[in-house]
């Protein structure tokens, strides 16, 4: 039991260094601690949502394995904050319809 404990301390605090490691690029990247946040928050909470979206619609049991999207997630959601800011500050650019 405890060398179990061991393994599962070591996963979470990896799990959480790459959560903390992702927000903290997005910080570097988006120059806003606020804007970073927002999609964590966005990338984090989507899990739940679409978990209980699979077991309540769907009426499907949730796989160890399916916990593991997380870090799909977690680089598609990142990706899409690169790509929304990227297209703000190219909006300035545009012509005026």
């Amino acid at each position: 039991r405890s060398q179990f404990l061991a393994i599962f301390m070591t996963d979470l605090l990896l799990s959480l260094g790459s959560l903390v490691l992702v927000w903290a690029y997005m910080w570097f990247s988006l120059e806003s601690a606020f804007l970073a946040s927002c999609a964590m928050f966005e990338i984090v909470f989507s899990l739940p949502v679409t978990c209980s979206v699979w077991a309540v619609f769907f009426n499907q049991k949730i796989e160890f394995f399916q916990m593991l999207t997380i870090y799909m997630i977690l680089g598609i959601g990142a990706d899409d904050a690169f790509v929304l800011y990227d297209a703000w500050l190219q909006a300035r650019f545009t012509d005026e319809i």
